[in-house]
């Protein structure tokens, strides 16, 4: 737990404003060139927000136009909250940890519209990145068969999910 002290220190200076931008931006550029864009565009004008307990951020944020966009509206209505600790987030986002296993030992809380959130949660689960899509999509074509080679090669993926594991 406590290679997690600089992130969480982190967290808790800089204003979640600038949190949701940063997270939507991040989220937006890795979806280029992604097959689950078109799932998620069920979810469109959805606003869900995540709350990490621990840290005390909580970031709101709606699907649309094939990516995030941050909802800087405090008391804006919520589709779908999800609620835990950064080190259940992060086992998530690295796929450390199946979501069945942390939402039903209530590491991580869903509310609001349970259809939307499992959807989500399914979604998210099921994803495969697909590094070839992104770097066509970002770089076009020539860029793309020359990298993409290269990360299968050195197992870029493999080593990105050792990387957080070991944080967590």
């Amino acid at each position: 737990m406590r290679n997690l002290k600089p992130l969480k220190l982190f967290l808790r200076s800089v204003p979640d404003s600038i949190h949701s931008q940063l997270f939507c931006r991040l989220c937006t550029q890795l979806l280029r060139g992604q097959s689950i864009v078109r799932k998620l565009q069920k979810l469109d004008n959805k606003i869900i927000r995540l709350t990490i307990t621990d840290t005390g951020n909580s970031w709101c944020f709606r699907f649309a136009n094939e990516g995030l966009e941050a909802v800087t509206n405090k008391y804006a209505t919520v589709d779908v909250h999800i609620k835990g600790c950064l080190k259940n987030f992060l086992l998530l986002a690295t796929h450390n940890e199946d979501p069945d296993t942390l939402f039903f030992n209530q590491e991580l809380c869903l509310e609001g519209n349970t259809e939307d959130g499992l959807y989500l949660r399914n979604i998210l689960d099921a994803m495969e990145f697909d590094t070839a899509a992104h770097l066509q999509k970002v770089f076009g074509n020539s860029v793309a068969n020359a990298v993409s080679p290269l990360i299968a090669r050195f197992q870029v993926g493999s080593r990105l999910q050792a990387m957080g594991k070991s944080l967590i």
